[in-house]
């Protein structure tokens, strides 16, 4: 019984912070430029670099290999990412 209640408590406490953690994690991602490493397309998600890091990523346009993008948000283990405004302009 009490080996049953660490247990339950010790994975709410993961589950919390694992949560914080990945909050944390796409505050960080927003708003960040990124090089597109494989072509995105709406129908099809690419890959994208993040601080040396290849992200699965997502779009609603089409983005080429070498273009630049700029991270919107995230839906569980991909970015969504659309191209990015030239530098100085939002």
């Amino acid at each position: 019984m009490c080996l049953a209640l660490f247990r339950s408590r010790l994975s709410e406490l993961l589950n919390r912070e694992t949560n914080e953690a990945s909050a944390l994690v796409e505050q960080e991602q927003v708003g960040r430029r990124v090089s597109v490493v494989r072509a995105i397309s709406p129908d099809h998600p690419g890959r994208v670099l993040v601080h040396g890091v290849e992200w699965s990523a997502r779009s609603d346009e089409a983005l080429a290999e070498g273009e630049v993008a700029e991270v919107v948000g995230r839906e569980s283990i991909t970015l969504v990412v659309r191209r990015a405004p030239p530098r100085g302009q939002a």
